[in-house]
């Protein structure tokens, strides 16, 4: 019997000292976070005026694929082409009017 009974408070020690560890490790790196990604300042930008803002005109050509760069009038990627999509060039937020350039979404632009 004395036995059964070391046995058990070694058991609820462990899961003391593993819930402590789950705990800190929790409290230091959340589920879901990871501290590496973050979006850049320009993205948080484009997505605060796309959440927040309407759009008043479209006329603005880009890439809508990743890696794809817009120049002589088509996203390319390598060999790759496709056709440019129109994004946002100006919003309305709250009665103010925000012009955005062809900067706003295409990072790099050779025309």
């Amino acid at each position: 019997m004395f036995k059964m009974e070391k046995l058990k408070v070694k058991l609820i020690i462990a899961l003391i000292l593993l819930a402590i560890i789950i705990a800190i490790s929790l409290l230091y790196n959340p589920l879901g976070h990871n501290k590496d990604v973050q979006p850049s300042n320009k993205q948080q930008e484009r997505d605060f005026y796309i959440d927040n803002c309407n759009c008043l005109k479209h006329n603005i050509k880009a890439c809508s694929l990743q890696g794809y760069e817009y120049y002589d009038g088509a996203c390319r990627l390598g060999g790759n082409i496709t056709n440019p999509v129109l994004k946002c060039s100006k919003y309305d937020c709250d009665g103010q009017i925000i012009n955005v350039g062809e900067q706003f979404w295409n990072d790099s632009i050779t025309k």
